[in-house]
């Protein structure tokens, strides 16, 4: 029986044997179990935040900055209840209560003075600990995040003079120890709104449109924002915002909720030059406080919104200092602009550098156009003068501020090694000069504009490249990788900004366009004046008044004290520029940077008499001529 049972074993395990051999050489088809081809379970959160850093690390920086908000709210009753208990306490202390029950509520204060304190303490030492995770997570940030395409901030400020860069401390060593200083950027058309539209658009007025700050030619009607720096940007994958300031006549009824290409529109509406109550056009109001506090603040939440996205941002900050403020009637049209108090009194011993200009209250006008002899203020008065000189330095300090705070806070959120800064003005401004106090002339005070340039790659230093505010537009998108969508009249100065030598660009223009308007009463529908502007010469004409020219020759008489338009040793030279200053009154794109070639020289020997000057239209007094604000 054993011997059968052990047969029987046998031959099953002989069988198990046989099967697992056949089993072993079948062919690999690439079948699987069917538990191997089920689909794999779906990745936890954290699977799919490993996959998507950036997406995760700014989750964390958000996070981490609210607990922050909720830690300072914490810390802010704590402090609030102390104080109420100690104030309570010294009322206690000078009642006449009862002393057992005066004791009992003494004591009863004390206690909760200490245990407000330690909550204080408490909450201190949890706003560190908060404060220390948002710099963690913020560090985790940098540290994911592709650089990616350069944002852009530009701080475009209203009538500063470039010399009143000195005004800007904080962003002088800021920017300037990192940047490009370019000491010779002019505003080709040097009053507000028309400036204002050659940067927005890359063009000059014969082809954006814009001519005047009013009337038929000018103003925000005259604009057309259908293809700005905000369209091109936004085409590029930019988000862009502007900020304060827009164009002179945008406001009230013609106000929009939005321009076309803007993901973020804050303009003012309201009160652009009172400094202290003013409007925004979201609804915004303000009353006794200070616009350029206000423009910092909403500017900063941007550039921390925006920071937070893939997209690179390109902001705007749009300040009306150092515009004189304007009031609601013509005898307060003029207003030095409103200054801090503290910076106010910083200022109040120097003396305005325009009082020891050689021109200041220049005498003998005879030879300068007489569409030039109106001013925005008391010109000669030097009280006056002194007086515009502290207030504006004021506004600029706080200005000043603002682009510091703008700095650190790009540097906070790790953005300033890829954030272009560009620091400049619509247009320069005489103070006293020539008798003037104003701009939309051809003088050199109020032609040239600061211009400040920082950013990735940009060398430090200064440079003497002529560039005007169109130019500031094409680089922009140069620096951007953005596709004009028209022509641009401006040129890029990008590899100014990188090498002295200009990288082997072809040679820069050697003259420069100049623009002007004019009191509509004269000349609704043209310039006032046309010229240009070389190394050594400014030369304008009018247009609706032929007979009316100057020309400087900045070389012999860089106070511009004299016009040699009609001196016959300058005839060669005055030809040349009005030939050049014909040709390129009608302009478009490369045809406006045009290299001439050298000007013949003046003729040599003593002044020659002049020809005689034409009868001049009598002009009406200053006080009484039409004034271009």
């Amino acid at each position: 029986m054993r011997r059968v049972l052990a047969a029987l074993v046998t031959a099953a395990v002989a069988l198990a044997l046989a099967v697992a051999g056949a089993v072993s050489v079948v062919p690999d088809t690439g079948a699987r179990p069917a538990a191997a081809a089920a689909p794999a379970s779906p990745a936890s959160p954290a699977d799919d935040r490993a996959a998507q850093p950036v997406p995760a690390a700014v989750a964390a920086v958000k996070a981490a900055r609210a607990k922050l908000a909720k830690v300072d709210k914490r810390l802010r009753k704590a402090r609030s209840g102390v104080r109420k208990a100690e104030r309570q306490l010294r009322q206690i202390r000078k009642s006449r209560a009862p002393r057992a029950r005066k004791a009992r509520l003494v004591k009863a204060k004390r206690t909760a003075v200490r245990t407000g304190k330690a909550k204080v303490r408490r909450a201190l030492r949890a706003r560190t600990r908060a404060r220390n995770a948002v710099r963690t997570a913020e560090a985790k940030l940098r540290a994911v995040r592709p650089l990616g395409k350069p944002n852009v901030v530009v701080f475009l400020l209203d009538d500063m003079r470039a010399d009143e860069l000195n005004h800007l401390p904080k962003t002088r060593k800021l920017l300037a120890g990192s940047g490009l200083e370019l000491t010779d950027a002019v505003s080709a058309h040097p009053l507000c709104c028309p400036a204002r539209a050659q940067l927005l658009t890359g063009q000059y007025a014969q082809n954006n449109g814009v001519r005047h700050n009013s009337g038929v030619h000018g103003g925000y009607a005259s604009y057309t924002p259908a293809s700005t720096l905000a369209t091109m940007l936004s085409a590029a994958g930019y988000r862009t915002a502007l900020h304060g300031k827009y164009l002179n006549g945008y406001g009230g009824s013609v106000a929009q909720p939005t321009e076309p290409g803007w993901s973020t529109w804050d303009a003012l509406v309201r009160g652009t030059y009172d400094y202290k109550t003013f409007g925004f056009v979201n609804g915004d109001r303000f009353r006794d406080d200070y616009v350029t506090d206000r423009i910092t603040e909403r500017s900063i939440a941007t550039i921390r919104r925006d920071a937070d996205r893939q997209n690179p941002f390109f902001v705007l900050a749009g300040h009306p200092a150092p515009h004189y403020a304007w009031g609601p009637s013509w005898a307060a049209r003029h207003n030095p602009p409103v200054g801090k108090p503290k910076y106010v009194k910083a200022y109040a011993g120097r003396q305005a550098p325009s009082l020891s200009d050689p021109a200041f209250a220049e005498a003998d006008l005879s030879d300068k156009p007489a569409s030039w002899l109106s001013s925005e203020g008391r010109a000669d008065s030097r009280d006056y003068v002194q007086q515009q000189f502290v207030h504006r330095a004021a506004a600029l300090r706080s200005v000043d501020d603002g682009i510091a705070a703008t700095v650190e806070e790009l540097r906070r959120l790790g953005e300033l090694s890829n954030t272009y800064l560009v620091v400049t003005s619509d247009n320069g401004y005489t103070l006293g000069e020539h008798a003037s106090m104003g701009k939309n002339v051809f003088y050199d005070e109020a032609l040239t504009v600061p211009m400040l340039v920082s950013g990735p790659g940009v060398r430090a230093g200064s440079s003497t490249l002529p560039v005007h505010l169109a130019d500031l537009a094409a680089t922009i998108l140069d620096v951007a990788g953005a596709t004009p969508t028209h022509v641009l009249d401006g040129r890029s100065f990008v590899p100014e900004l990188r090498s002295a030598s200009g990288s082997g660009e072809p040679a820069w223009r050697d003259t420069t366009l100049l623009l002007a308007g004019a009191p509509q009463s004269r000349a609704a529908d043209q310039w006032g004046f046309r010229g240009v502007r070389t190394e050594r010469y400014v030369y304008g004409v009018s247009w609706f008044a032929p007979e009316e020219e100057v020309l400087f020759d900045r070389m012999t008489d860089p106070a511009e004290l004299t016009s040699v338009h009609r001196d016959p040793r300058y005839a060669a030279v005055r030809a040349e520029l009005r030939r050049r200053a014909e040709l390129l009154s009608s302009c478009v794109g490369a045809s406006c940077n045009r290299s001439f070639g050298a000007l013949p020289e003046p003729r040599s020997g003593p002044a020659e008499p002049a020809d005689p000057a034409p009868e001049p239209e009598q002009p009406a007094p200053v006080r009484d001529r039409v004034l271009i604000p």
